[in-house]
């Protein structure tokens, strides 16, 4: 309840927030032509009727002042003989003490306009001949009106980071937490600066002083950078390394994410060592924390705890538990944790072991699918997560799949392939729960999704599935042509998808863990005299109406010398997930006013210079249009930003001002850019554009406007529904 309370809040102050950018630019325009001697019949927050509006000599009413004002020239100005039958309220002049401008709040909350006397969007031959109408004003003061609103938001963004960096907010720190193996950060090349004793790479711990010429405050302004690189070229990365004297320069070529679809370098920020702890008390949700911290080992330890000490070292930082856990040959790692009050839990945390990795093209997506496996054994399919849609339609936590569509014991990229092949359609599905075997009909979005989470059954079962095919690609293989390998040991077994396999040399297996303790075990000699070995295997078939009824056999596994080497090889990975820990960060204030408007002032024009430049890799395709939000997707980002704390909601008005800014001088007709284009042909030539012309370009300027918001809105609102 109190959760829903603060996120209704939240949007509230979006909302505000979003209603105060757009009156500031309409204020700007408002004003400007004020002081050009523009008439002004209304001033908008919003589109559409209005709620409420107020006019100076009239007051305040529900819907528009317009007819009762209307009403109210007419009788004046019939009374004094003139013909009012024809006539708008563009015709008449005002009475002293009746203003010809209304303050109007509309009902459609995105944007808002001011109505000159003169100037029409939808009807550009509608103009006047009145001297205070806005065509009848020279071309440099209507230039002025048109770009005071875009004015007027700059200057807004630049009040809203100043005030941001005086009273400072917090940011995720601008240095190196961890660089993912064979990626462009783990590859790049140093070409600047000695490295001492320190290797010749990108290292954690690393400060970012320069990436692609920008010197970044945080780490987002990093990622920042590598995203609106342009593809295939290098990007310079410097950065200060403790007990080296002087910076080191590198270069690396940012690649498009599989995921994202934007451009990435491997390079994550600094997770630090305090628990997350939920913004609002909840118990139901600190039990599950609790139970998932339990998980991988954390039992004990409660949220907003800090880590100390890993194998009585002191740490600042989560890497050193991450690389005790994968360089300890399998040993358990003693940690300690300590609350803020000063109590402290010792936790013996136990690695994971490492399994092979295959990422295997989908049949039905452009992308490839990551699929553990040992030997080519591969484990069943867990649902970990569920949507409230999935969960309408009969799904539940830890379903095991056992069939989907026409495919019987999926593997994660099978069953990922089926699903996306049933798109927009609806899928049979078979999952196995409690023991019992369970059918059901779910549906299947656009993009292939029926809305859950997958894990998988190696932690307790050792259920197999389907064994990777051949022409895998290797995770640690960046390459996009298909590398050919050897068939995996998996195949010579011939099991059928769904087998349990009970014993390895009659030592019982209940994990995946054990069957691969099990198989080190059995093959250690096989190992030391890089021999061929030979195991025998328990399994159990998947034969019967009741899941476990399958008969039990025998299977003799047949492992090369390379199988055996490729299973030794395995080592261990941290169970413990990045995730139940708060990022480093750091809070970035200035007691200088001076630093802080510069900075306000940088910020304004990185964000300008990035907003354009979000158009060119647009077209340049390594910005997505499905990556671009919305008016829905605005309000709910900015929600969860707020629940950040207000510095941070300023904040980002203060880029969606900016945005405002940039879009708005675009140009595109109707936009302020158009107006300004066609003024500048007007100053040009001697005259204005024909209202043909005029028309023609409107209606392309409402065209374009309406298919983009169309377009963003349905993608955020199917991002924000799950699909």
């Amino acid at each position: 309840m109190l959760e829903s309370l603060s996120s209704a809040f939240d949007l509230f102050l979006v909302i505000i927030g979003f209603g105060m950018v757009i009156f500031i630019h309409e204020l700007g325009h408002f004003l400007a032509a004020k002081w050009a001697g523009v008439r002004v019949h209304q001033f908008a927050i919003g589109f559409g009727t209005p709620i409420v509006s107020w006019r100076k000599g009239m007051g305040f009413a529900v819907g528009s002042t317009e007819k009762k004002v209307l009403e109210l020239l007419r009788t004046k100005h019939s009374e004094e003989g003139v013909d009012c039958t024809d006539k708008t309220i563009s015709d008449f002049e005002f009475p002293d003490g009746v203003s010809p401008t209304e303050y109007r709040l509309n009902w459609i909350p995105f944007g808002g306009y001011v109505k000159m006397l003169g100037q029409e969007d939808l009807d550009p031959a509608a103009a006047s001949q009145a001297p205070d109408s806005y065509t009848k004003k020279p071309v440099w003061k209507r230039m002025v009106i048109i770009s005071a609103g875009v004015v007027m938001n700059l200057i807004l963004a630049a009040v809203l980071f100043v005030i941001v960096y005086m009273v400072g907010r917090d940011v995720i720190t601008p240095r190196i937490g961890n660089v993912v193996a064979n990626s462009p950060g783990a590859n790049a090349t140093l070409v600047a600066g000695d490295p001492g004793n320190t290797p010749s790479r990108l290292m954690p711990g690393d400060t970012f002083v320069n990436v692609a010429g920008e010197e970044p405050k945080s780490f987002n302004d990093v990622q920042l950078e590598v995203i609106m690189a342009r593809r295939g070229r290098p990007i310079s990365i410097e950065v200060e390394r403790a007990g080296v004297s002087g910076p080191l320069t590198f270069e690396a070529t940012p690649r498009q994410s599989k995921t994202t679809g934007m451009l990435e370098v491997g390079i994550e920020p600094v997770v630090s060592t305090r628990v997350v702890s939920p913004l609002m008390p909840d118990p139901v949700a600190e039990q599950e924390f609790r139970e998932a911290m339990a998980t991988i080992g954390l039992v004990g330890v409660d949220p907003g705890m800090t880590l100390v000490s890993v194998n009585g070292e002191p740490v600042e930082m989560l890497s050193p538990l991450t690389d005790a856990l994968e360089n300890g040959n399998g040993a358990p790692v003693r940690t300690v944790f300590r609350s803020d009050v000063g109590n402290t839990t010792m936790v013996e945390v136990r690695p994971e072991p490492e399994f092979q990795v295959e990422l295997v093209r989908s049949a039905s997506r452009d992308e490839r699918t990551r699929v553990d496996h040992l030997l080519g054994l591969t484990p069943a399919v867990r649902i970990g997560s569920v949507q409230p849609r999935a969960e309408v339609a009969g799904l539940r936590k830890d379903d095991i799949i056992v069939q989907a569509g026409g495919v019987a014991w999926p593997d994660i990229a099978t069953l990922i392939s089926e699903i996306g092949r049933h798109a927009r359609s609806d899928i049979q599905l078979t999952v196995l729960r409690d023991g019992e075997y369970v059918s059901l009909e779910a549906p299947v979005d656009r993009k292939g999704r029926i809305g859950f989470g997958i894990d998988l059954t190696q932690r307790d079962k050792t259920i197999i599935t389907r064994t990777p095919p051949v022409s895998a690609e290797s995770s640690d293989n960046d390459e996009e042509t298909m590398q050919p390998s050897a068939p995996l040991a998996a195949t010579r077994l011939e099991l059928p998808p769904g087998s349990v396999i009970l014993a390895v040399d009659e030592t019982p297996v209940q994990s995946f863990a054990m069957l691969r303790a099990a198989l080190r075990t059995a093959t250690a000699q096989a190992f030391e005299s890089s021999t061929d070995a030979t195991v025998t295997l328990d399994v159990r078939l998947p034969v019967g109406g009741v899941y476990g009824d399958g008969p039990t056999e025998e299977r003799t596994w047949s492992l090369t010398a390379d199988d055996v080497q490729t299973l030794h090889a395995l080592g261990w990975k941290s169970p413990v997930n990045p995730i139940f820990f708060e990022l480093d960060e750091k809070l970035l204030r200035t007691s200088n006013p001076l630093t802080a408007i510069a900075w306000g002032v940088e910020d304004t024009h990185n964000m300008m210079m990035k907003t354009y430049l979000t158009f060119v890799r647009l077209f340049q395709g390594t910005v997505k249009v499905d990556q671009l939000k919305g008016p829905v997707g605005i309000a709910h980002l900015g929600t969860l930003v707020a629940e950040r704390g207000i510095m941070d909601l300023l904040f980002f008005l203060g880029l969606i001002s900016v945005n405002l800014a940039v879009i708005n001088f675009l140009p595109i007709p109707i936009a302020d850019g158009g107006h300004f284009v066609m003024l500048l042909i007007e100053r040009i030539t001697g005259k204005p554009v024909s209202p043909a012309i005029q028309n023609i370009m409107a209606l392309a300027g409402i065209a374009i406007i309406a298919t983009v918001f169309v377009v963003v809105t349905y993608n955020d609102l199917a991002n924000l529904l799950g699909g």
